[in-house]
């Protein structure tokens, strides 16, 4: 659980810094019981606007974000599916192997060395990014 939570923090951290001021666009919310939604807008200085929806799930009185999708792609649906197809094709300890490989890799690169491969090279992806694709560094 640490792993992908630490793994989901930085790949949406890594996002955020990309973020150089263009506007963000509140479009509305919806709630049914304890699930919500918050949809955004990213507006790019093209002027093209990229659909964010954050999930939330209310918990002792407070919100959480539980999952962000991106142009109707979402980051946990994602993740979801790169994990199960490395568990399918070698096992979970290798999944956790390559989970904690990234992890020291990007603690690595922090401190100035070089940046490691892209997390779909990581779980061996050939598929290159689709349009549809969200604009998250997996």
């Amino acid at each position: 659980m640490q792993l992908f939570g630490d793994l989901i923090q930085r790949s949406y951290i890594t996002q955020l810094e990309r973020y150089s001021g263009e506007p963000i666009r509140f479009v509305g919310k919806r709630v049914e019981g304890d699930l919500g939604v918050v949809s955004t807008r990213f507006v790019t200085k093209q002027s093209e606007e990229i659909p964010v929806d954050y999930r939330l799930l209310s918990r002792d009185g407070r919100w959480r974000v539980y999952d962000v999708v991106v142009e109707g792609v979402n980051l946990v649906g994602t993740y979801r599916s790169q994990f199960d197809k490395v568990i399918r094709t070698s096992s979970y300890p290798e999944l956790v192997k390559r989970l904690k490989d990234k992890e020291a890799a990007t603690r690595y690169s922090s401190a100035g060395s070089p940046k490691p491969r892209p997390w779909r090279a990581v779980l061996g992806s050939a598929h290159p990014p689709t349009p549809a694709s969200p604009r998250l560094a997996l």
